[in-house]
């Protein structure tokens, strides 16, 4: 008999009910302890839970947003100046949303989408139920080698091991980057929704006698240049350390002593051979795995994030009013000698911040991918094109405001992370479960790195249509160098199936 499924009904009341277990269980490191607005999160949670109304959910969530913000940004940097301000923002967004509701017969909602994205992250991370899909979040192999290196008590890797005792209290702060990601990642979204008032404008203006001659535009003034400037020389850094040149005889055979992932990372040292070494010979080991803290820049990423910018693609939108009012991102610079970065923890501290403004610009940048569920950017990006269980929209023509727009289900099997899409709303006109299907799958093979994607991450999406007497089954799978596309369990022919020349075969996939 096979192994019980976990399949769990995911919907607002799930995510928030587990989200208040995590509290509980003190398992929030940015609400670890007594804090200020600890306890004023978990009433607002509670209040959410149980209301049913629309605006008044609304209401709950511009407050819980602020204080989980306050909170998360807090625990990462104490300096708050231009809190006011964002709220301020926060504020003006939300009343933004509620004219765009008018102004679009088909717009979804963004205010408690973003706490949905915050919630439903932390219960993929947190739950037990998704780790081997995630199992690089961690920094499994970084802590193991630390441990290795502590039980060897050689004063040789004693540089080394305070640089991977960096890399470990980094994910100290994961719980409040992934947070504050999830909270903001939307923040430019009004900027996307302009032409929707241009054309409602355009509309009415000629039965008042008026030409409407010049639309909504926008640039940025030359007195915010420089700044731009500064924030597109941040966005395509990467920090990482770097294994040091040194070259000796034999260098293979110290590689041989080194324990190596398949992805070519160190995660350890054979204690036994390395014991059998000469001290000349340990000498090129240490010297060899002296690791060097360095930025690397990517041109690639540097021209996407440059053209994001000149599109006003909405991720990057949102990275800049964030950097922008909040004095704790602008004020920082990053300096280091050899080894160790200057200023300590607070290294970790300015890194922390710069993958925040990476994770939200990345989340919408056309040509950024992901290989694997494994760092504060891909799980924005995977979350955010998944959270469904609670989009408040009006979906028709009539005005009226659907608060489950279709169900929600996730559960791991030996094999697959599983997440079925229900539409079993009857009431609901116009929904089109094959279109959902068809942009869902666009969206995951645009976004998805198939031929680089990790062997851990194996992905099976099903949209099912109950809403007619013929039951519809669309299904995607995705795997490394792998992707099959099938309806009521007929495979189809993917670029075809798409109507697109952008995608590949599934034989084609399995060349790459």
């Amino acid at each position: 008999m096979g192994k019980e499924l976990n399949v769990v009904n995911l919907d607002e009341k799930y995510v928030l009910n587990y989200y208040l277990k995590l509290i509980d269980e003190d398992k929030i490191k940015f609400l670890s302890g007594e804090k200020v607005y600890k306890e004023k999160i978990v009433e607002l949670i509670r209040e959410l839970i149980h209301e049913e109304k629309i605006h008044n959910k609304i209401e709950i969530a511009k407050k819980l947003w602020k204080y989980l913000f306050y909170e998360a940004m807090s625990f990462i940097d104490d300096d708050k100046k231009g809190y006011d301000d964002l709220f301020e923002y926060f504020d003006e967004y939300v009343r933004f949303e509620e004219l765009i509701f008018a102004s679009d017969a088909f717009y979804r909602d963004h205010t408690l989408h973003s706490l949905w994205v915050y919630f439903l992250g932390e219960y993929i991370v947190k739950s037990g139920n998704f780790n081997k899909f995630l199992k690089d979040f961690d920094d499994e192999p970084v802590t193991q080698f630390y441990n290795e290196l502590i039980a060897i008590k050689d004063s040789r890797f004693n540089l080394l091991t305070e640089e991977l005792k960096y890399l470990i209290n980094s994910n100290y702060l994961k719980d409040s980057q992934r947070c504050i990601s999830a909270l903001t990642h939307d923040l430019g979204y009004p900027l996307k929704k302009i032409n929707k008032i241009n054309n409602a404008v355009k509309g009415i203006a000629p039965f008042m006698g008026m030409e409407y001659e010049e639309e909504f535009s926008f640039s940025h003034d030359v007195t915010h240049q420089y700044y731009i400037e500064k924030l597109l020389e941040i966005l395509p850094m990467s920090f990482n350390f770097a294994s040091n040149k040194y070259e000796c005889e034999n260098r293979q055979e110290l590689f041989d002593i080194m324990k190596i992932t398949k992805e070519g990372a160190i995660y350890g040292i054979h204690a036994d051979k390395y014991e059998k070494l000469s001290d000349e010979r340990k000498d090129d080991l240490a010297k060899i795995l002296n690791f060097n803290f360095q930025t690397v820049e990517e041109l690639k990423d540097k021209i996407r994030f440059s053209r994001d910018f000149e599109n006003f693609e909405h991720g990057i939108m949102s990275a800049y009013i964030l950097s922008k009012m909040l004095r704790c991102f602008t004020e920082n610079s990053i300096s280091w000698k050899q080894g160790i970065p200057e200023y300590g923890d607070n290294i970790i501290r300015i890194l922390g911040k710069y993958e925040i403004l990476q994770a939200i610009s990345n989340h919408t940048s056309k040509g950024y991918k992901i290989s694997g569920i494994d760092d504060v950017s891909s799980l924005l990006l995977f979350v955010d094109e998944i959270e469904e269980f609670s989009r408040i929209t009006k979906g028709n023509k009539n005005r009226e405001f659907i608060n489950e727009f279709c169900k929600t289900q996730m559960y791991a099997d030996e094999e697959f992370m599983n997440i079925d899409f229900i539409f079993d709303n009857k009431k609901i006109q116009g929904l089109d479960p094959k279109r959902a299907f068809k942009e869902r799958c666009k969206i995951l093979l645009r976004k998805f790195d198939i031929s680089n994607l990790k062997e851990n991450l194996k992905i099976r999406l099903r949209c099912l249509d109950r809403l007619e007497d013929n039951e519809n089954e669309y299904e995607i799978i995705i795997e490394t160098k792998f992707v099959r596309i099938m309806v009521n369990g007929v495979e189809q022919y993917i670029p075809e199936y798409l109507n697109s020349n952008e995608f590949y075969s599934r034989e084609e996939y399995m060349e790459m």
